[in-house]
């Protein structure tokens, strides 16, 4: 248990791996995270710089066409690009 304890000391350097998962917001969550990411995806259709999506499968938040789809949607100025399979970090391998 020592390994696991060094990075993280005393109780004050534990608070922000606590606090922070519990900020993600979740649909069934409406708390203060939720409020502030439901701003933001509010406004994108207001967004008229132009916006570079990078997605790569596998991916963790933009993971589908249909994820994709839902980008376009919402955000007028939108290009999208798709990184080749295998390849770690999207600029990686297609720049």
């Amino acid at each position: 248990m020592n390994q696991y304890r060094m990075p993280f000391p005393t109780v004050e350097s534990r608070k922000p791996v606590w606090v922070m998962p519990n900020m993600i917001p979740f649909s069934d969550r409406q708390d203060e995270a939720y409020q502030a990411v439901k701003n933001i995806e509010d406004g994108l259709p207001k967004l008229t710089m132009p916006t570079l999506l990078l997605w790569a499968r596998p991916g963790t938040i933009v993971n589908s066409q249909e994820r994709v789809n839902w980008y376009q949607q919402r955000l007028p100025a939108l290009d999208g690009s798709r990184s080749r399979p295998g390849d770690s970090l999207p600029p990686g391998g297609s720049p």
